[in-house]
C-alpha cells in the first residue's frame, strides 16, 4: 500500500508508531497549525503548531516518566482542549498507557470510574486544574481512590522538552484502553495498539481521501473513540487542521458548529444521527443565510443507528447553505475495530435500501410489494484497503450469502488487541473462527447484510442500548432502577431502546414488590427512577412499565428476556398495573395557554417586579419551560424536585441552559443547572445571574501605549494622598517574612528578585507630583542585592529577640513614593538548625523579610510574589529556561482601563446603584469602652478565635440549604451582632473585595483591592433565614457593581472616608 500526502511525498502508514509519526509531522512543517480550539464554540481559537504539539508531548512526557514508567496506566479525566490532546501525548511520548474517561461532575456517582480504575489500575490521575477541584473531593471520599496520585496538565506547562528521552515503541505497543465495552460491574477495556491506530488511520484516509488540505471540525467528545481516533489523531496522520469545541458549546448552540464549518472552510466532520437531527430542528433560518457549507466534502455519521429520514432533512435544510448530498458518508465501526469497520464509497453515497418491514423483523431481507410496511436501510459501503467484513451465522459460524442476515465478523491490522486483562472476553469476541476455519475475527455483536457486496445493518444481537451515539448497558441501567425506591423487586426489570417519534427512548418494565402492588404511588416511585437514571447514566427514561410480581418475561432458566420484553411493550401486550410515560399528559387549550403565558417572561419584565415576586416568577417560568419539554402540567411540577428528579437527561437540560442565558442576557454556569438541589435552588441561581448581569459589558483589558507619567488608579490616588497627610507614615506597610530551611544560593536568589521586578512594572515605580497632579512613573529595572544579617552567633532567647526588633524595624522604616523603591528586602542567616536529619548545608535556616508599601500591592499580590520566586530561584539553580507565561498587561494598564471606564461613563449604571444603595445610611452606633481619639493613631490589635468543626460544619450546611455562601452565613451572624450592640435596623458593614475581575490580572501584583459597603436592612424582625435571602441579594448586588472605586462613590455621595 502506498499514499502520498501533500506536496512532500512521506506514507505515514509506515510509522510504526504515533510518535514517530508526530515527530515527522513536526519535522516536514513545524509551523502548519495542528489544532484550533474554540472555548466557547464562537470566539477567536486557540491555535497550536505541529511543532509546538510535539514540544508539549515531550514535556508532559518527562513530568510522566518521573512517577511512571513504560507499560503503567495513566486515567485521563479532561473535558475537550488542548489539555486532552498534550496529556494524550504526553502518554504516548512516556510509554504510559492512556485510559481516557468522562471527567465526573461535582456529587456524580463514581462507580463506573471506579470500576474501570479497578480494572486498569493507573499509577496516576491526569486531568486539568479546573476539573482537579470537582474530581479530588470526589476520590478522597470514595473508597479505594483516596490514595490515587493526581497531575493537572494545562496550557501554561513548563518547557522542559529537551530533557526528553524516547520510549521504545513498536507497532504491537499499547497506546491507550478504551472503556467502551462492558458494564459497571464488568469493564472492558479495548487495548488499542499503535500499529492498530496506524492501520486504521489508513483505512480513514484511504475511504475519505484525506489529505493535508482537510480542515476538519468537531464538538466530540475526545474520550470517545470517534473523536480520538476520528477527529483528533485523523487530521494528525495526513498533516491536517483540525478546529474542534467542546460538547456542550454544540449543545447549547448547534449552530456554532457549522459556524465553524463555514468560518473555517471546513472539509470534513464526523457526528452521531442525533447531532444532525438537533441541526435540523434548531438552526433558524436567519442563521442558515449566514453560513457556506459549499466546503464540505464528508460528513460523517455512525456512533449509532444512522436514519435515512435524518439524512434526506439535513440535505432538504442545509442545501441553500451549499451543503452537498455527496457529502454524507455513513460509516460503521466500534471500539473493538479501533474505530472504522466500513465506509460509505464515494461513488454512490448515500445508498438506500427498501426492504420488507415484517420480513426484517425477522432477520430477512425481501423485496416489498405494493402492499407490504417497507423500512428504509441506510449503507455503510466496503471495508477499506485490506480489511474484511463477513457475515457469519452465529450458531453455526457459516458464511452467508449475499442478502441473508447473521452477525457482522470483521478482520484486519484495525482490530484491537482484545480486552484488557480479560482472557474469558477476548476469547469470545476477537478470536472468532468461521466453520471453513477462516479468521481469527472480531465478532461485533451487530447484524447486518451484504447487498450487492455493500454493508447495511439491520439491528444488534447484543442488548447494549445506544442512545445519542453513546452506549449503556441495561444491566447497569436495571440494577440502578432497583435501587432507587423499596417498591421495587430486584433481578425483575428490563431496560431497552424503541424508536418514539424517530428517536431512541429509553424503556424500564419493572415489576412491583408484593406489599406494594396495591399501594404503588407511580408518581412518588417514577420521580425517583427518572432521578436516579438521569443522575447515573445521564439518561432520560421515556416510559416506565409497572407489572406485578412474575409478570415479566423470563426463560425457562430464570434469565430476563428483554428483547421479548420490548416486544410485548411495542405489541402493547404487557398488561401492566401502571404506567408513567413522558409526553402522556394531555394538554388541552388552557394548560398550553398557561405555559404559554408562564414563559412570556423578558428581563426587562423580571427587574420591574417587586422584589418578594421575583424569585417565584422565574420558577414559574422554569417550571414552564420544562412542562412544554416533556409533556406535563406546571402544577404536577413539585417545587422541591431537581431536574434530575423530572428525568431531565443532559442534552434537554443543555439546551434549556443556551434558552436561560440567551433569553435574559445572563452568564450563567452549565453546572449549575445539574447541581440546582430543586426548583428554588434553580430560580435562586437564576435571579444571581440575572443580578449580576450588569457587570457583563465592560470593555477589554488592554495595553495601552507607556508615556512618561501615567494615570494612578483610584487606590493609589487614595493612598498617596494618605501618604502625603502623615509624614513618615508607616501605616500602609506590607511586611512579611520567608521562612528558608537548607542551603540557600543569595545570588540566586537576589537575582530571581530582580527577574521578579523587570516583570512587574509596579515594583520599579514611583509616584510624582506634577502641575498639582499624581502620577505614576515607571523606572528602569535595577539591579537586586539583599542586605543581609549573620545571627549565627545568637542563642535563644537573644535570637528570638533580635529577629522580632528587625522585624520591627523593618515595618516601622517608611517608604518615600516620589523616590522609590517601593520594596525592599534583608536576608538574615539564623543557625544552623540541629536535628540528625540534617547534616552540611542542609541544615542552614534563613529568614528572608520582604516589605512593600501597599500603593503597590495588595493581599492576593503576596501569593503571586511568593509563586513567582519560587519559579525564579529554581530557574536561576538549575540554569532551566522560564516556567512563567509572559505578562499580557501591567498594573498600568489596569489603571488607565479604570479611568476610561469611570470618563466614559461606563461605570454610570454602577455609580447609580451605590448612589441609590448607600444614600441616606447612618453611622453606626456602637458603644465603646473609651472615646473615639480626634487624631487617628493606627495603633491596634487582633484577636484570634476558633470556630469548632462541628459548628463550621453545621454553618455550611445551613448555607448549602439557603442557597447562600458560608460568606453569606457568618455576614448575616456579624450582623445580628451588630444589632444587639446598636438596636438598628440600618446596618452597613464595608468589605474588601479582590476586585481582580478578569484572568489578566490574577497574575499580577498590584493594588486592586476595593472596598464594598454592605448595606442591610434588618427592619421587620425578620428570621433569621430570611435574612440570610437579604444579605445574598444586597451582597450579589454589590459583587455585581465592584468595579466601581469606593473612592469615587464617597465623592459623590459627600462623605469622608
Amino acid at each position: 500500500m502506498s499514499q502520498e500526502v501533500g506536496p512532500i511525498s512521506f506514507n505515514p502508514s509506515h510509522c510504526s508508531n504515533l510518535v514517530e509519526l508526530l515527530e515527522a509531522r513536526a519535522g516536514l512543517h513545524p509551523d502548519k497549525i495542528a489544532f484550533t480550539f474554540l472555548p466557547d464554540g464562537e470566539d477567536q481559537g486557540i491555535r497550536v503548531t505541529y511543532a509546538e504539539l510535539r514540544d508539549q508531548a515531550r514535556s508532559a512526557a518527562v513530568r510522566f516518566a518521573a512517577v511512571a514508567k513504560p507499560g503503567d496506566r495513566a486515567l485521563m479525566l479532561f473535558p475537550s482542549g488542548l489539555e486532552f490532546i498534550f496529556a494524550f501525548f504526553g502518554c504516548i511520548y512516556s510509554g504510559v498507557i492512556a485510559v481516557p474517561a468522562y471527567p465526573p461532575r461535582r456529587n456524580q456517582n463514581l462507580g463506573r470510574l471506579k470500576a474501570i480504575i479497578d480494572d486498569c489500575v493507573p499509577s496516576f490521575v491526569l486531568t486539568t486544574s479546573k476539573v482537579l477541584t470537582i474530581a479530588e473531593p470526589l476520590f478522597a471520599e470514595t473508597e479505594g481512590l483516596t490514595e490515587l496520585e493526581f497531575l493537572t496538565v494545562d496550557l501554561d506547562q513548563a518547557d522542559t522538552a529537551a530533557r526528553w528521552q524516547a520510549p521504545e515503541l513498536s507497532a504491537e505497543t499499547l497506546a491507550f484502553l478504551q472503556y467502551t465495552s462492558g458494564s459497571t460491574g464488568n469493564p472492558k477495556g479495548v487495548m488499542v495498539s499503535h500499529g492498530n491506530l496506524i492501520y486504521n488511520e489508513a483505512m480513514i484516509t484511504a475511504a475519505f481521501k484525506s489529505h493535508d488540505e482537510d480542515v476538519s471540525v468537531s464538538w466530540l467528545p475526545m474520550f470517545h473513540d470517534m473523536g480520538l481516533i476520528g477527529t483528533t489523531l485523523q487530521p494528525l496522520f495526513v498533516g491536517a487542521t483540525s478546529v474542534f469545541m467542546s460538547p456542550a458549546s454544540f449543545l447549547q448552540k448547534p449552530y456554532r458548529w457549522l459556524k465553524a464549518i463555514s468560518d473555517y472552510r471546513g472539509t470534513a466532520i464526523c457526528a452521531p444521527n442525533f447531532a444532525y437531527e438537533l441541526c435540523v430542528n434548531q438552526i433558524t433560518d436567519e442563521q442558515k443565510a449566514t453560513l457556506d457549507l459549499s466546503s464540505l466534502r464528508i460528513a460523517l455519521s455512525g456512533a449509532e443507528a444512522v436514519r435515512p429520514e435524518t439524512l434526506e432533512n439535513f440535505i432538504a435544510a442545509f442545501q441553500v447553505c451549499g451543503f452537498k448530498r455527496q457529502a454524507f458518508t455513513p460509516t460503521f465501526g466500534l471500539a473493538e475495530a479501533t474505530l472504522m469497520v466500513s465506509c460509505a464509497r464515494e461513488e454512490n453515497r448515500p445508498l438506500f435500501k427498501e426492504v420488507d418491514a415484517a420480513a426484517l423483523s425477522e432477520n430477512k431481507i425481501a423485496a416489498p410489494t405494493s402492499s407490504d410496511k417497507t423500512m428504509r436501510l441506510v449503507s455503510n459501503g466496503v471495508a477499506p484497503l485490506d480489511a474484511k467484513v463477513a457475515i457469519v451465522d452465529p450458531a453455526t459460524k457459516r458464511v452467508l450469502a449475499e442478502g441473508q442476515v447473521g452477525e457482522i465478523w470483521s478482520k484486519g491490522d484495525h482490530i484491537a488487541k482484545g480486552y484488557w486483562r480479560n482472557e474469558a472476553a477476548t476469547e469470545e469476541t476477537f478470536r472468532a473462527y468461521t466453520a471453513d476455519g477462516d479468521g481469527p475475527y472480531m465478532r461485533t455483536g451487530d447484524l447486518g447484510c451484504l447487498i450487492d457486496g455493500e454493508l447495511y445493518i439491520t439491528g444488534r444481537q447484543k442488548d447494549v442500548i445506544i442512545i445519542r451515539g453513546r452506549n449503556h448497558y441495561p444491566q447497569d441501567i436495571e440494577f440502578t432502577v432497583q435501587q432507587s425506591h423499596v417498591a421495587l423487586k430486584s433481578d425483575a426489570g428490563a431496560a431497552f431502546a424503541v424508536e418514539i417519534d424517530g428517536e431512541e427512548r429509553l424503556v424500564v418494565v419493572q415489576e412491583v414488590e408484593r406489599k406494594y402492588r396495591m399501594r404503588l404511588v407511580t408518581e412518588v416511585v417514577s420521580a425517583a427512577i427518572r432521578q436516579a437514571v438521569a443522575e447515573n447514566h445521564e439518561l432520560q427514561v421515556h416510559t416506565i412499565v409497572y407489572l406485578k410480581p412474575g409478570a415479566i418475561l423470563k426463560t425457562s432458566s430464570g434469565k430476563i428476556q428483554r428483547s421479548a420484553n420490548q416486544r410485548a411493550f411495542l405489541e402493547d401486550s404487557l398488561q401492566p398495573i401502571a404506567v408513567s410515560a413522558l409526553n402522556a399528559v394531555e394538554q388541552g387549550a388552557e394548560e398550553k395557554k398557561e405555559i404559554e403565558a408562564a414563559l412570556d417572561l423578558s428581563k426587562a419584565q423580571w427587574q420591574s417586579l417587586p422584589e418578594a415576586e421575583k424569585e417565584p416568577r422565574l420558577m414559574l417560568y422554569l417550571k414552564a419551560a420544562i412542562a412544554s419539554e416533556i409533556g406535563e402540567k406546571i402544577d404536577r411540577i413539585s417545587d422541591d424536585v431537581s431536574l434530575m428528579g423530572l428525568g431531565i437527561d443532559s442534552l434537554q437540560i443543555t439546551q434549556l441552559f443556551t434558552r436561560l442565558r440567551d433569553r435574559f442576557e445572563i452568564n450563567l454556569e452549565l453546572p449549575a443547572l445539574f447541581d440546582a438541589r430543586d426548583f428554588r435552588a434553580l430560580a435562586s441561581t437564576l435571579a444571581d445571574a440575572m443580578a449580576g448581569a450588569a457587570g457583563s459589558s465592560l470593555p477589554p483589558l488592554q495595553v495601552v501605549e507607556r508615556t512618561e507619567l501615567m494615570p494612578m488608579s483610584f487606590s493609589q490616588k487614595r493612598m498617596w494622598f494618605m501618604d502625603k497627610l502623615r509624614e513618615n507614615n508607616v501605616a500602609y506597610n506590607l511586611p512579611f517574612a520567608l521562612k528558608i530551611q537548607g542551603a540557600l544560593d543569595v545570588g540566586a536568589a537576589a537575582k530571581a528578585f530582580e527577574s521578579m521586578i523587570f516583570r512587574h512594572e509596579i515594583l520599579r515605580t514611583v509616584y510624582v507630583e506634577q502641575d498639582g497632579h499624581a502620577y505614576q512613573k515607571v523606572l528602569p529595572a535595577p539591579r537586586w542585592g539583599f542586605t543581609a544579617e549573620d545571627l549565627t552567633y545568637l542563642k535563644e532567647p537573644a535570637l528570638g529577640k533580635a529577629i522580632q526588633d528587625r522585624i520591627d524595624g523593618e515595618a516601622r522604616k517608611p517608604f518615600n513614593l516620589a523616590t522609590g523603591p517601593v520594596i525592599r528586602t534583608h536576608l538574615l542567616r539564623l543557625p544552623d538548625q540541629e536535628a540528625d536529619a540534617l547534616k552540611g548545608r542542609a541544615a542552614e535556616q534563613y529568614l528572608l523579610l520582604v516589605t512593600m508599601h501597599h500603593i503597590a500591592a495588595d493581599g492576593f499580590s503576596l501569593k503571586v510574589i511568593t509563586d513567582e520566586i519560587s519559579h525564579a530561584y529554581e530557574e536561576q539553580v538549575t540554569a532551566e529556561p522560564s516556567k512563567l507565561r509572559e505578562l499580557t498587561v501591567q498594573y498600568a494598564d489596569f489603571a488607565h482601563w479604570q479611568k476610561e471606564l469611570f470618563d466614559s461613563g461606563l461605570l454610570n449604571k454602577q455609580l447609580d446603584y451605590w448612589l441609590a444603595h448607600l444614600r441616606g445610611v447612618p453611622v453606626l452606633d456602637l458603644p465603646l469602652d473609651h472615646p473615639r481619639p480626634p487624631e487617628q493613631s493606627f495603633n491596634g490589635s487582633n484577636y484570634y478565635f476558633q470556630i469548632p468543626k462541628e459548628q463550621v460544619q453545621a454553618l455550611k450546611q445551613l448555607s448549602r440549604t439557603q442557597g447562600v455562601t458560608l460568606y453569606m452565613s457568618l455576614l448575616t451572624c456579624f450582623n445580628v451582632l451588630l444589632h444587639q450592640y446598636t438596636q438598628s435596623e440600618d446596618i452597613c458593614v464595608g468589605t474588601p473585595i479582590a476586585n481582580r475581575t478578569t484572568p489578566e490580572l490574577e497574575k499580577l501584583i498590584g493594588f486592586f483591592v476595593n472596598t464594598l459597603a454592605l448595606r442591610t436592612d434588618l427592619s421587620g424582625n425578620p428570621s433569621f433565614v430570611d435574612l440570610m435571602q437579604r444579605v445574598r441579594k444586597v451582597t450579589q448586588g454589590a459583587f455585581a457593581n465592584q468595579e466601581m472605586p469606593f473612592e469615587r462613590v464617597g465623592e459623590h455621595l459627600g462623605v469622608s472616608r
